[in-house]
């Protein structure tokens, strides 16, 4: 049964990151947070929830999360963002994958992003598979546009979705429409 620990990257994520933490319960052996400067309760709350926190300067997400990996205690890592989350039918495919023997070196599945409340299932954004499960002896974070695990060979497919929670409302938005302007 491999252990798996759970790497995460943050600034300042102290809305979205109970949420992401609270999904990894039962599936996760190890937590690490690697914090790059959050001026908010962000390190408390992933103290709290038990996770291992670091503090150090973003130079890049696949560096950011490549250091991440460094500090694990296990092989086998699953890197979510923090407005992230695993689904229910995820969290099963996850426990039921630490039950045997891994077949493959990485495991992808498919992200569906929830924009303004409403879940996108079309125009390219879904299903939006990714490649977050993997083992840190045979794959890493690389940055072409942006940051994705290689793994050296195919990688396999688990069922259920990994729930991005991207933008809440228009007020962000606007905001950087206005100052582009």
């Amino acid at each position: 049964m491999p252990a798996l620990t759970a790497i995460l990257i943050a600034y300042n994520e102290e809305l979205d990151l109970p949420r992401a933490l609270a999904s990894l319960k039962g599936v996760a052996d190890e937590i690490i947070l690697v914090d790059s400067g959050s001026t908010d309760r962000t390190c408390e709350i992933a103290r709290e929830s038990g996770a291992r926190v670091y503090s150090r300067a973003l130079d890049g997400l696949a560096e950011q999360k490549n250091y991440a990996a460094s500090l694990s205690s296990n092989n086998w890592l699953l890197s979510i963002d923090c407005d992230e989350e695993l689904s229910p039918e995820l969290r099963s495919s996850l426990i039921a994958w630490k039950e045997r023997p891994p077949e493959k070196n990485g495991y992808d599945f498919p992200l569906m992003t929830n924009y303004l409340g409403d879940w996108i299932r079309h125009s390219g954004w879904y299903p939006d598979y990714k490649l977050r499960l993997y083992s840190r002896n045979r794959g890493k974070f690389v940055s072409v546009l942006h940051e994705g695990v290689k793994i050296d060979g195919p990688a396999g497919r688990l069922q259920g979705h990994l729930l991005h929670y991207t933008v809440r409302s228009q007020q962000p938005l606007q905001t950087y429409i206005y100052q582009q302007l």
